[in-house]
């Protein structure tokens, strides 16, 4: 029968909150940054508001077909990092990358067609005209959301959970911002009027920004992290 000691119990508990603090308060500014989205989309109107409720969700949906598929990457490295085996890590990370191009593409031709289907499901016109204006502009973000997952599974996979939580630790009041230019600056919805259904792809262009944010601010930080060579996983195995 296992038996817990004191020193032991400490020490793991000091390790598991260690690694796990970091993944905390990136879920919890993960779930700001949509609070964030929908809270700034209700001040335009509730017609604005079931737009992007709606594409949200479609996204949603679409993007955790295949972020499935990305998330077999962390364990993946794991196994390679345990094993001292690092150049793998590179080269299953890299290969990550291909992955969530391929998936990219699937995705972002559907949620580029999906305006027909609501239409058929009875949702009224102007809704879905907007809805559609917000996945088509949050389309543009799809890869690099996949790229910036990529990189998270990477850096769970070889204990390097920090780096997260700086991404989105930085793109919080990041997103905060882009949505305010984008969705509530009068001046620039004048200037995008004449090309954008402003008031609901405005929170998409944010959405879009902070993907291409994540994946720069991501690979920029891991690579400064000690963990940036793609042999180091050795001197770390145990």
């Amino acid at each position: 029968m296992l038996k817990l000691r004191g020193g032991h119990l400490a020490s793991d508990l000091g390790i598991i909150f260690r690694v796990g603090l970091p993944l905390i308060i990136n879920n919890v500014s993960s779930i700001g940054v949509t609070v964030a989205d929908t809270l700034m989309a209700s001040t335009l109107g509730a017609t604005q508001l079931a737009a992007v409720a709606i594409g949200s969700g479609i996204w949603i949906a679409l993007f955790l077909l295949g972020l499935g598929t990305i998330m077999a990457i962390g364990p993946t490295v794991a196994q390679h990092f345990g094993a001292g085996r690092g150049h793998e890590i590179g080269d299953d990370t890299r290969q990550g990358f291909w992955l969530g191009l391929v998936i990219s593409v699937i995705i972002v031709v559907a949620m580029r067609s999906i305006e027909p289907l609501l239409l058929m499901m009875g949702i009224a016109t102007d809704v879905c005209t907007l809805a559609q204006g917000y996945l088509d502009a949050l389309s543009w973000g799809v890869f690099a959301a996949y790229a910036y997952h990529t990189l998270k599974q990477m850096s769970e996979g070889v204990g390097r959970t920090v780096p997260i939580m700086v991404v989105m630790a930085v793109a919080l009041p990041i997103n905060i911002a882009l949505n305010y230019t984008f969705m509530l600056d009068a001046s620039v919805r004048r200037s995008l009027a004449r090309w954008v259904a402003v008031s609901a792809t405005g929170s998409a262009s944010g959405s879009c920004s902070r993907c291409w944010r994540f994946t720069s601010v991501g690979r920029d930080t891991i690579a400064r992290s000690d963990y940036g060579g793609t042999g180091a996983g050795r001197k770390h195995a145990p």
